[in-house]
């Protein structure tokens, strides 16, 4: 609630210093008590059903982006939305043009750094295998793909406990699974649930059009240790962005550190 009476002021602040005539604004007061209400839906669902009832546009797209559990709707009916921010058609606007450069300019930065850290086939090839596995939920095959020493960002964890963190990277409500802090903190979750697709590869999302999967050699590497860090974000999991950090040990790859990054 602070945090909201916080951004509204801002807002107001900036709303004075345009010279559009926006007509007078709400009181806080006048607010509060919807947005209280807002603020205690605690899934998907509800969340949708707020913005639904007050015709907010993209309620769907909007309750998806939140890192909260599916609710009574069901996480397949949140899978795969994304705001629509694309301009309007017709001629691009100026400011619109300008965006469309840079969008460009980025993503020439982007192919370009992969080249000067492009990871070994060998390496990328294993990365695949350990994704695979992954998905698929082999878990008794995993256990050969594990480092000894494992962590989970970049705290020691056993090897229980980075097993019980990848399960749950792969059940469908990513909401509960964050709730349950990936399974980090109790065991007591069950992440038997895993998603059934027939294409393993098709569980990522793009990162450009190009790549679902970016595998880097990681900064640490030289010529004693091979490392690279593979980074990825799943298709049900739109916030959680994962980078998994794969050791070249003698003659076969392991995982080493799982870290996720919440990005919005």
């Amino acid at each position: 609630m602070e945090m909201a009476k916080n951004s509204y002021e801002y807002v107001l602040k900036l709303k004075k210093r345009r010279q559009k005539d926006y007509g007078s604004e709400a009181s806080w007061s006048s607010l509060e008590s919807d947005v209280r209400e807002f603020v205690r839906a605690k899934t998907k669902t509800e969340k949708e059903r707020w913005l639904t009832k007050r015709n907010v546009p993209q309620a769907r797209a909007i309750a998806a982006e939140t890192n909260l559990p599916a609710g009574d709707n069901g996480w397949t009916h949140y899978v795969g939305q994304r705001l629509d921010l694309s301009p309007p058609q017709g001629s691009p606007t100026r400011e619109e043009r300008k965006e469309m450069q840079a969008a460009g300019v980025r993503n020439s930065q982007f192919e370009e750094f992969l080249k000067k850290n492009a990871a070994p086939r060998e390496a990328v090839q294993a990365v695949e295998h350990v994704l695979e596995e992954w998905i698929r939920g082999r878990t008794d095959l995993m256990q050969e793909l594990l480092a000894t020493e494992l962590s989970v960002n970049r705290s020691p964890v056993s090897r229980e406990v980075f097993s019980r963190v990848l399960r749950s990277f792969t059940f469908p409500d990513h909401g509960a699974v964050n709730e349950a802090r990936h399974g980090i903190l109790s065991s007591q979750r069950d992440f038997s649930g895993t998603l059934q697709v027939p294409d393993w590869k098709h569980m990522f999302r793009p990162i450009t059009a190009e790549h679902r999967i970016t595998v880097i050699r990681s900064q640490s590497s030289n010529q004693l240790r091979d490392e690279v860090v593979a980074a990825f974000q799943f298709v049900h999991a739109p916030n959680d962005l994962v980078l998994l950090t794969v050791e070249r040990r003698k003659t076969r790859w392991v995982v080493k550190d799982l870290t996720n990054v919440i990005v919005h």
